[in-house]
């Protein structure tokens, strides 16, 4: 994987609240426009570890760390969710987040 794919990105504060329109989960959003419905594992993008699905959820992120700039989806590990700080991920992965 080429480091010119990878992007800085920073989690997105306060959006646990915020639900996807027409889907169950942010994850699921993430995986029906990535086409990845049947994955039951995925390698982290922050930490990779592989990990199941169940320990997965589709992360708000901005890039640049920037607090209020555009929001995107990004599957990531529960622990990853929680960073704090800038870490990095392959922009490819990132969906735009549709709120």
């Amino acid at each position: 994987m080429s480091k010119l794919n990878k992007l800085k990105v920073q989690n997105a504060i306060g959006t646990s609240p915020l639900s996807p329109r027409g889907f169950s989960s942010w994850l699921e959003y993430w995986e029906n426009f990535k086409g990845q419905l049947s994955a039951k594992y995925y390698y982290c993008p922050a930490c990779g570890n592989l990990t199941h699905k169940s320990k997965f959820v589709g992360a708000h992120v901005t890039i640049g760390g920037l607090p209020f700039g555009q929001m995107y989806i990004v599957p990531l590990c529960n622990s990853c969710n929680h960073r704090t700080g800038v870490f990095s991920v392959n922009a490819d992965l990132l969906v735009p987040s549709n709120l």
